[in-house]
């Protein structure tokens, strides 16, 4: 797992491995699980995203959040990606 924080400390973004799992829903399940155990955001959409710049596949997953929670959730992008020859 790799976390680059902004300077101001109020922005983030965190780089893990969710698993070798096909399914995006469970890819970013088991990503949350490891980053953030208590984390419990609903799922508001998933979307097949372009495969682009080496990828071969990646998806857009949306969030629901409560204006409350002062949390941007826009997207978290999961991806596979070609090891090897």
């Amino acid at each position: 797992m790799l976390t680059l924080k902004a300077p101001e400390g109020d922005t983030f973004v965190v780089i893990v491995d969710g698993g070798a799992s096909g399914d995006p829903k469970e890819v970013v399940a088991a990503a949350w699980k490891r980053f953030d155990p208590g984390f419990a955001c609903r799922i508001r959409l998933v979307t097949k995203a372009a495969a682009t710049e080496g990828w071969d596949e990646a998806w857009a997953v949306d969030y629901e959040t409560s204006p409350d929670e002062k949390l941007v959730l826009l997207r978290a992008r999961c991806a596979t990606v070609k090891v090897g020859r």
